[in-house]
């Protein structure tokens, strides 16, 4: 599915392919995890887009509390708009996230090898994803969640899921359009055939310390994610 990824372009150049009223600016990052403030693409009250940093795993506006936000860091396509967790999001609250790779480990003997799988085409490409805001707490929350589906043949050997990439262009296509149950089938359906390359890194990156180092880095935008963020 989708638990690490990375993004090691600056934000700022994700400008190239939206029209962006403002931008929040999150380091790089090689190693993202779940619950860090991360780079979002989505539209804000103003009508225009905005990129902005979220916590990644959903916590919906009606939860009791933020708790649950570690554990739903995606949604699967197939059933979102039913969920009670994401339909809300799903139907009113499209983001996309930038990045340039994302992690999956296959097991071998007894240990697990992470792989780095990539996009050759785009270096630069954008997952599927919702946001929304929790306002249960001292400062609104806003956070979101990756959209998975089947995997695709190229990488499906090391797991039956993955996260919906899309380049530049399918990704205004996720923003923009009110159509959205219909906008993700054919968003699904056009990069099902997509080929990817995989390859195995080092197993440091196994280590949450190695997805922690980067929070120290974070700490000027740690706050957003719990704030007025349009």
């Amino acid at each position: 599915m989708c638990g690490r990824y990375q993004f090691a372009t600056p934000v700022e150049e994700t400008g190239r392919w939206f029209d962006l009223a403002s931008i929040t600016p999150v380091p790089p990052n090689d190693n993202a995890a779940p619950t860090q403030n991360l780079s979002v693409i989505a539209k804000g009250p103003d009508g225009r887009l905005h990129a902005v940093a979220m916590q990644w795993g959903l916590v919906p506006s009606w939860a009791k509390d933020a708790s649950g936000g570690a554990r739903m860091i995606n949604a699967r396509s197939e059933t979102v708009f039913e969920k009670p967790s994401f339909r809300y999001a799903a139907a009113h609250n499209p983001c996309v996230v930038p990045a340039n790779a994302f992690y999956e480990w296959k097991r071998q003997d007894k240990a697990k090898q992470p792989y780095k799988i990539t996009w050759p085409d785009h270096p630069l490409f954008f997952f599927l994803g919702i946001w929304d805001v929790w306002k249960g707490g001292p400062a609104p929350l806003y956070s979101f969640a990756i959209l998975t589906r089947e995997a695709n043949p190229s990488i499906a050997e090391l797991h039956e899921r993955m996260p919906i990439m899309v380049d530049g262009e399918q990704a205004k296509r996720w923003l923009e359009h009110d159509k959205r149950h219909t906008t993700l089938d054919h968003l699904s359906y056009e990069t099902a055939q997509v080929r990817y390359a995989a390859e195995p890194v080092d197993r440091a990156i196994n280590s949450t310390r190695a997805a922690k180092a980067h929070d120290a880095s974070q700490a000027r935008v740690g706050q957003q994610g719990q704030g007025r963020l349009f």
